[in-house]
């Protein structure tokens, strides 16, 4: 069976002063065939395009071995402070779009767990990331969070994402770590959604 890691954040790994070579060697050994790197914002946008260029230095030279690796770009919810970033990643999104390593647009979403006092700018930005995708016929990487686990009185950003995803019919996606139930699951698949259940 295929292992993937279709949400990673290396920029992240990075940060930490761990080798990314050392990090992809070590998934490579592990199994992982492929890895999708995923954008919260211009700076990691940027990271995830220069590790895709720099691809073959990042596998040390052994494509074979190494995991195969993947990109997006978009903003986060939690980065309303940067929403002026949004022309400059769009920029970078229309630029990458045939790249044979870009994947698509996100990781973007509504999130009123952390940021509740923001909800008209995440609205505003997932809009422009949705309407984006639909432009461009790219996927979306979705994030919505409510709360730290599933409470049947807390599924605004969900409802909310759900709402702005079919007022766009065309769109697909992800919704990355989701935290919900069938119930809010459902409508998302019946559009051609996938969805990735937390662990």
């Amino acid at each position: 069976m295929a292992v993937i890691d279709t949400h990673c954040h290396l920029d992240l790994v990075a940060e930490r002063k761990v080798s990314v070579s050392e990090s992809f060697a070590n998934a490579g050994s592990a199994g992982v065939e492929a890895i999708v790197q995923i954008a919260t914002g211009l700076q990691s946008a940027r990271f995830n395009r220069d590790l895709s260029q720099s691809y073959e230095s990042v596998a040390s030279g052994d494509t074979e071995a190494a995991p195969a690796l993947y990109w997006t770009a978009g903003l986060h919810p939690e980065g309303t402070d940067r929403l002026h970033e949004l022309d400059e990643l769009f920029t970078l999104i229309r630029a990458h779009r045939d790249d044979s390593r870009f994947l698509g647009i996100g990781e973007t979403g509504l999130d009123y767990f952390h940021t509740m006092e923001y909800v008209a700018q995440q609205k505003d930005s997932f809009a422009r990331h949705l309407d984006l995708a639909v432009e461009l016929k790219l996927p979306v990487v979705v994030h919505t969070r409510d709360d730290r686990m599933y409470n049947p009185d807390k599924v605004g950003s969900i409802t909310d994402a759900l709402a702005m995803v079919q007022s766009r019919p065309s769109v697909r996606g992800v919704l990355h770590c989701f935290t919900y139930t069938e119930k809010e699951a459902l409508p998302f698949v019946e559009q051609g959604w996938m969805v990735s259940y937390s662990g």
